[in-house]
């Protein structure tokens, strides 16, 4: 998992003090928890005991509470209808903070409800019996667009983000688009829509799963090279999509696609899941997190969703402790994917600390590699040390080598305090992961000088503003010595 920077609370600062404005598709979905002992008499039908009854936002309306709950400052617009369900939630997420006064009253419709019913027994536990779907796709007269424009126009200026929910109900059209481009143009456009992706060309964000990816492309099934198919299509800069369990990856314009991978948790509801990938996305870009990181907070904050019933509250405390515990694992577990380290690098590249980059085989460690690696440490503030992997070590030290597989030596390396990353890599030269992750230290140890090293990494170095630093190694210490008097005091 990445490092986030997440120790306090000032992740949260640069988002809490930025207005977001969510404009889209809002839900009212209907919970009824009940007791279920019985069958109906007259029918293979189970008797549900209703225990208790709440009304709860959804799709753009939990966006708006995941957001708030976040400490964000949260405008709602979009439309419901002049009935109950509409004025219960908009008085909830009133009282929760979030401006609702661009919500306009659509008289032509009804709000748009689910109602769940879930029910336990004795013998098991509550689970979700039927799910009941009160909803109609209808376009806004002129008089609700009107009044809508009027309320967009007043507020979408004044905000960092515009984050587009569309469910699909006839809201959200292109004429609606457009008008947002117009009226706020310095704004950051994420858009998540489940039938219309379309509707989204040009945005600076986009948001979607598998199977919404596939149907934009008219295609059956989702491929490897859906995503980045996708974001050319739609020419939007930022493309994130999701996989459930296996995460999230990450396209953009430069660069291959990335799955950022997530910890699987125990699922007790998938109800909400989509609301929180987007409410973390906001939160995290609008912070200042790379995308990689956005990616794993938007994993985070939706595996704490699936884990709880409903459409359940998420704190940022909450959060904060949970990311927390994972750093101090990640810590502990120093060996990293690339995807991973990027991310890493990233962050604390922003906090202006230097990066220290070494490889090698670390073959049968001594303390010749020990004294080496703590020099190269003092270079900077966090030392990555890329570690040729068993193919890579044969294909230039021939069949015998490496005495230690790559696993133990990867191990070794990550006891020592003096290292902060190993990453095992394939190739003989490590370029593509230095040209990947541009350390400010390039140090290389032995009997090296300026012409003698690698020229293509020197010229790759040099060319982003890096530095080579030669450090020498101790005379009699090395893994062939010490192979050599093994040799010739045991055979």
């Amino acid at each position: 998992m990445l490092h986030l920077p997440m120790e306090n609370k000032d992740f949260f600062i640069p988002f809490s003090r930025s207005p977001i404005a969510i404009v889209g598709d809002l839900y009212v979905d209907e919970f009824i928890y009940g007791e279920a002992h019985t069958i109906a008499e007259d029918g293979l039908v189970p008797i549900v005991h209703s225990v208790s009854r709440s009304w709860q936002p959804a799709a753009a309306g939990y966006t708006a509470l995941l957001l708030a709950g976040l400490g964000g400052r949260i405008h709602l617009l979009g439309r419901t209808g002049p009935d109950v369900p509409g004025q219960v939630v908009k008085n909830h997420l009133t009282e929760h903070g979030i401006d609702c006064t661009g919500l306009v009253v659509d008289p032509s419709i009804s709000t748009p409800t689910r109602l769940r019913i879930n029910a336990g027994g004795p013998r098991h536990a509550d689970r979700e019996m039927v799910r009941v779907l009160s909803e109609q796709r209808q376009r806004p007269s002129a008089a609700t667009t009107a009044l809508l424009k009027k309320q967009l126009k007043r507020i979408l200026p004044h905000c960092r983000a515009v984050v587009l929910m569309d469910k699909d109900t006839g809201l959200i059209n292109q004429e609606l688009v457009t008008f947002i481009r117009t009226i706020a143009p310095e704004a950051i456009l994420i858009g998540d829509s489940e039938k219309n992706l379309a509707l989204l060309s040009r945005f600076d964000v986009v948001i979607a799963n598998e199977s919404e990816t596939a149907a934009a492309l008219t295609e059956p099934v989702y491929t490897a090279d859906s995503g980045d198919r996708l974001r050319r299509r739609l020419k939007t800069d930022l493309l994130f999509i999701s996989h459930g369990a296996d995460g999230m990856s990450v396209h953009q314009a430069k660069g291959p696609a990335r799955l950022v991978a997530t910890e699987r948790r125990q699922v007790y509801d998938r109800v909400g899941a989509g609301e929180a990938v987007v409410a973390a996305i906001t939160a995290a870009l609008v912070a200042g997190q790379s995308p990689d990181q956005t990616a794993e907070f938007a994993n985070l904050t939706a595996g704490v969703a699936i884990a709880k019933p409903g459409l359940a509250e998420i704190t940022r405390e909450e959060l904060l402790k949970l990311q927390e515990q994972r750093n101090a694992r990640l810590e502990a577990h120093k060996i990293v994917s690339l995807s991973e380290l990027r991310a890493v690098i990233a962050d604390l590249k922003k906090t202006g600390r230097r990066i220290v980059w070494t490889n090698g085989c670390f073959d049968i460690m001594h303390v010749g590699h020990i004294l080496y690696l703590e020099k190269a440490r003092s270079l900077g503030d966090l030392l990555v040390v890329g570690l040729n992997s068993d193919a890579s070590v044969r294909s230039f030290k021939g069949p015998d080598r490496p005495i230690v597989e790559e696993k133990q030596r990867a191990k070794l390396l990550s006891a020592l305090s003096c290292v902060d990353y190993v990453i095992i890599f394939e190739d003989t030269s490590p370029i593509k992961l230095i040209a990947e992750l541009q350390p400010d230290i390039y140090a290389k140890g032995g009997d090296y000088h300026m012409g003698s090293i690698n020229q293509e990494e020197r010229r790759l170095v040099e060319k982003y503003g890096g530095r080579i630093v030669l450090l020498p190694g101790v005379p009699g210490m090395s893994t062939s010595h010490l192979i050599e008097k093994i040799i010739k005091t045991y055979r």
